[in-house]
């Protein structure tokens, strides 16, 4: 009897822990539906993601059709022909025990092949410390904003070494054309990577700027930008910042930051945080209005001063 209680009881216990796990990965799916990763986003020009010992995980190219041209037939002497048959079935033999081995090898550098292939990281680098750079990473498909998001991701710029002052910052963009928006390299810094990117259905770009412009209030400022009224397109330009505020630290400081961008679905607004600090609340942003689907993503640049622009991870969650 007592046997029977226990089992019972284990089978309670176990029911009770499945229907627990299901919903607390449904919530989990529910609440954080993408997280950006080498295998369901783009990258382009020079930005690429990184593995756990900072190393450049290459893309994945689809392998080329094998070539329809024929090799022209070596013409051979018929008295000597008798001896290269033999002499080649000697060769075969030996071949098809090389062959033997290799297949094995094979097979094994298969296996390792097929485990490098399967590295999935979420950590991302726009531009490295060097000149003229230009970079961005984007969602490969659209994210519905029928609902109120929440962005988090952790940023890193590298601190500025001798005369280089550092530059020139990164940008948190949603747009509608597609997964591959990035400036022209040698477009300079000024960019940050976003400017130009037509409005579509709607877009938005919040800059990290850490270098100061002519039209700008200093090398440390955090930015809402719209779209140049005339042209429709995303502009970097200061006099399209919709909202700005300048946090307590220097941006390129060398450290991690955390960052959390709240939209408004109802207000079409967004809200910034940065380090648990609230900078910017509730500002509404025009050119979001309508917007039904949107490629999520980040754009840097970097012309004669540069800095190396790293995003270790990143997600949106629906609120």
């Amino acid at each position: 009897m007592s046997d029977n209680n226990n089992s019972n009881k284990d089978n309670s216990q176990d029911l009770f822990f499945k229907v627990y796990r299901n919903v607390f990965l449904k919530n989990k799916i529910d609440n954080s539906f993408f997280v950006f990763n080498n295998k369901n986003s783009s990258t382009n020009v020079d930005a690429f993601f990184e593995d756990d010992e900072g190393h450049k995980i290459q893309k994945e190219f689809k392998q080329d059709k094998p070539s329809p041209y024929r090799r022209n037939k070596m013409r051979v002497n018929p008295s000597l022909q008798h001896l290269s048959l033999n002499n080649n079935n000697n060769d075969n033999n030996n071949n098809n025990n090389n062959n033997n081995n290799n297949n094995n090898n094979n097979n094994n550098n298969n296996n390792n092949n097929n485990e490098e292939k399967e590295i999935i990281s979420n950590k991302f680098v726009l531009t490295n410390d060097s000149h003229n750079q230009v970079g961005s990473v984007f969602s490969k498909i659209k994210l519905p904003m029928d609902s109120d998001l929440l962005i988090k991701f952790t940023f890193k710029i590298s601190k500025p070494q001798g005369d280089n002052v550092g530059a020139d910052g990164f940008a948190f963009v949603i747009q509608s054309i597609s997964d591959t928006q990035c400036s022209t390299r040698y477009s300079g810094g000024t960019t940050l990577g976003y400017h130009d990117i037509a409005k579509g259905d709607g877009c938005v770009a919040v800059e990290f700027d850490t270098y100061r412009n002519e039209d700008e209030q200093n090398d440390n400022h955090i930015s809402i930008q719209g779209t140049n009224n005339k042209r429709g397109n995303l502009s970097s330009s200061n006099q399209f910042s919709i909202a700005s505020a300048v946090p307590s630290f220097s941006m390129k400081d060398g450290f991690q930051h955390n960052v959390e961008i709240s939209f408004n679905h109802n207000e079409t607004s967004l809200s910034i945080s940065v380090d648990s600090v609230q900078l910017l609340n509730n500002i509404h942003v025009p050119d979001l209005v309508g917007l039904k689907k949107a490629y999520f993503g980040f754009t840097s640049a970097a012309g004669y001063f540069h800095s190396k622009h790293s995003i270790s991870y990143c997600e949106v969650l629906k609120q």
